[in-house]
């Protein structure tokens, strides 16, 4: 009277998938309550161990076990790319468009809980980027931090060459670019040591590229700094960027001879790139390596045929 089934009409390969895949059965799995299990466990113990625990339970009471063996559950978040502080996202979408799995676009743009600099998020956003960085959960990751106090066209200067850091680290201003810059370039440090392709763009002339942090990567092997100007990646003006990559060797790039000099309202981020152009270094050495899919993911084959279930024509019965 209850229960029901499911059928529908799939391609070969996809029946040949689900067959190899589903080589397990489901059972019903009966837990019983920690009283039961803790008495279960003394059943064919010794009188004396008996007498132990009856002091034991009689002078502290009866308690929970803690720990246990640990739940195994799949991490089912594995990204190509992922970026943060793109609030235009275009990189995202073309690397979505190439067939890449893209991660969510880390900017307060689109949630507070994106939100780097909230004491209340640092407890798990930079944590959690951490964590996919070194676990490798992500391919390749592009890092844009804003640079509007770091601008030399910022007005009033609220920091110079001399002192990158700021004249008044309390100013709100100051104190907001400082600490994007910071996690920016502690993602690409983490970045270099887990393996993970890793880019952090700024204006050629900010004046994050003079902080002791970016000073210090630049001694690392496996960091490289280049200077292209955008006009090498498909635009008519030469806005020119400063890349600091990780774990990848970028090439030289030549400029176009007719160009537009961008300023005022014509200098705008890197979406000033011509997205195709600029995404093609990624996107070649992504695919060195086997692209991420459902194969990765342990124990996610009823997802798997629940959604072939859910959305091919199905016959319910």
């Amino acid at each position: 009277e209850k229960g029901a089934s499911c059928s529908c009409d799939v391609k070969e390969e996809v029946s040949r998938a689900i067959w190899l895949s589903g080589d397990f059965k489901g059972n019903r799995s009966f837990l019983q309550s920690w009283p039961r299990t803790f008495i279960r466990e003394f059943e064919a113990a010794e009188e004396e161990d008996w007498e132990k625990k009856q002091r034991r339970v009689a002078k502290k009471g009866l308690q929970r076990r803690r720990g246990g063996p640990p739940v195994e559950r799949p991490l089912a978040q594995l990204f190509d790319f992922l970026e943060v502080c793109g609030r235009s996202g275009v990189l995202s979408d073309e690397m979505s468009c190439r067939g890449y799995v893209v991660g969510p676009i880390i900017d307060i743009t689109y949630s507070k809980q994106y939100d780097l600099i909230s004491d209340r998020v640092f407890g798990w956003l930079p944590g959690w980027l951490l964590f996919m960085i070194q676990h490798k959960r992500i391919r390749a990751t592009a890092i844009e931090p804003p640079c509007t106090s770091f601008s030399p066209a910022a007005r009033p200067a609220v920091r110079s060459y001399k002192e990158p850091r700021g004249f008044c680290k309390e100013n709100p201003k100051v104190w907001v670019g400082n600490r994007l810059a910071f996690r920016g370039l502690a993602l690409l440090w983490a970045a270099l040591y887990a393996e993970v392709f890793g880019l952090l763009e700024t204006p050629r002339r900010s004046k994050m590229v003079w902080l002791q942090e970016w000073l210090y990567l630049l001694t690392l092997e496996g960091i490289r700094e280049v200077s292209p100007a955008s006009c090498a990646f498909g635009s008519i003006r030469q806005k020119e960027f400063r890349f600091l990559t990780a774990n990848t060797v970028p090439d030289s790039v030549s400029r176009r001879r007719e160009i537009l000099f961008s300023s005022g309202l014509l200098s705008g981020p890197i979406c000033s790139f011509k997205r195709e152009e600029l995404i093609k270094g990624s996107d070649d050495g992504l695919r060195t390596g086997s692209s991420l899919s459902l194969d990765l993911l342990d124990s996610m084959a009823s997802f798997r045929q629940n959604s072939i279930s859910l959305y091919g024509a199905a016959d319910k019965g």
